[in-house]
Order: structure tokens, then C-alpha cells, then sequence
């Protein structure tokens, strides 16, 4: 599967630059009795989505306040 990350930079205000994200890690936890109940085709592509724009957001805010230092 293919998750395309949302294009940060048409949310970002003129006098914010955008940031190259070299590295991201995301940590899942699966429970290994809904696992093996649910296949490939039952996982909610707008789901996935939320999560990798909230999580690109996150890295964006992270590296805003390193900036600030």
C-alpha cells in the first residue's frame, strides 16, 4: 500500500519555511487478537492518512521549537 503524505506547505503561513524530513519513525502496537480477525482491505485509507499528516505536523512543530533555541 501506498500512503501519500499531504502537502505541508499549502497549510504553512508566507513567513514560515518549510522543513525536509530526512528520518521518521512511527511506532504501531497491535493487539494480536484484532490482527488476526481483520484483513488488509478493512484498514481505513483516511485513518492512515490522519496519521501521517498528524504526525508530520508533529516533526514540523518539533523543529520549530529546536529553531527557537
Amino acid at each position: 500500500m501506498v500512503v501519500s503524505v499531504l502537502n505541508i506547505n499549502d497549510r504553512l503561513k508566507t513567513n514560515e519555511m518549510p522543513i525536509e524530513i530526512k528520518e521518521l519513525h512511527i511506532k504501531i502496537n497491535v493487539d494480536e487478537k484484532t490482527a488476526t480477525t481483520t484483513s488488509a482491505a478493512s484498514v481505513d485509507e483516511a485513518q492512515i492518512m490522519r496519521a501521517v499528516s498528524e504526525s508530520v505536523e508533529q516533526a514540523v512543530k518539533i523543529e520549530q521549537r529546536k529553531k527557537e533555541r
